[in-house]
């Protein structure tokens, strides 16, 4: 470009000399400087004009880039906004269930507190347990208590123990009663044998005897008690001693979250018995 330039400029600057010095300059001569002149001003026209277009083209696209860089920045703030939202309510939530579990726990407690003030008696002689973890509560009552040997219908001490229990549950919210049957791992014999095919239909009937008993008498809702026989297959201790199958044979009443009212899973079924050995139920 500065060569055309500077070719033009002399060009201008000659023209003038080879005016008065026409009569030294061939005519045809001067035209040929002429045609280059112009041709040389019409070349520069055009890259100038070319060049002119490249940059009207680069302000087109460095304005796209702004304006997406912009929206980009707002889109970032509007982002972080709705994040920061997100994050408020969750956090908001979380403490509002806090502060429910620390009822729930409270509530709990003092379940625990009068079911260990009304049941002394009881626990003082080994035949019921309370235990409390956080927001779960269990009662588990020796099956000698509650039914007499090889027997699912309640017997009258059960029923006694039974009545203070259940006016105790009555006064539990948001929580699951859920009764489970054990037995040890004896088999069903002798003429318990045309009542109960094995420990899994005692444990069972065990257990359903409890929960129809807590909703005729203890007036405890329905919709809140579920029954389940677990058999031999989640004992508490060895089933080697009459006294730790003693053990195992048992109610357990246990207040559960709703939420996480299932089942747990069931531990390795112990060891059968050795032949010949009779049952203690």
């Amino acid at each position: 470009m500065k060569k055309y330039i500077w070719m033009i400029a002399l060009l201008i600057f000659a023209a003038p000399q080879g005016v008065r010095a026409m009569g030294r300059i061939p005519k045809k001569e001067y035209a040929a400087k002429v045609a280059e002149l112009e041709a040389l001003k019409k070349q520069c026209s055009m890259e100038r004009q070319s060049a002119e277009d490249k940059i009207k083209s680069l302000d087109e696209k460095i304005s796209g880039l702004q304006a997406k860089s912009d929206q980009l920045l707002t889109d970032m703030e509007l982002s972080k906004d709705q994040s920061q939202k997100k994050l408020a309510d969750i956090l908001r939530q979380k403490e509002e269930l806090e502060k429910e579990k620390a009822v729930e726990i409270d509530r709990l407690k003092s379940t625990y507190d009068n079911l260990m003030g009304d049941m002394q008696k009881e626990i003082e002689q080994g035949s019921i347990q309370i235990t409390r973890l956080q927001d779960k509560l269990s009662v588990t009552l020796v099956d000698k208590v509650v039914f007499n040997s090889g027997e699912s219908e309640l017997n009258e001490q059960g029923k006694q123990v039974l009545k203070k229990v259940a006016k105790i549950l009555k006064t539990v919210k948001n929580k699951q009663i859920r009764i489970e049957g054990h037995t040890d791992n004896i088999p069903i014999g002798g003429v318990l044998k045309d009542k109960f095919a094995s420990n899994w239909e005692l444990s069972t009937a065990r257990a359903t005897a409890v929960a129809r008993y807590l909703q005729d008498v203890g007036e405890i809702d329905p919709q809140i008690l579920s029954a389940a026989g677990y058999s031999q297959f989640r004992p508490v201790a060895d089933n080697s001693s009459a006294e730790g199958r003693s053990k195992n044979r048992r109610i357990e009443i246990a207040l559960i979250p709703i939420e996480i009212a299932a089942a747990t899973p069931a531990k390795p079924a112990p060891p059968a018995p050795a032949k010949g050995e009779k049952s203690g139920k």
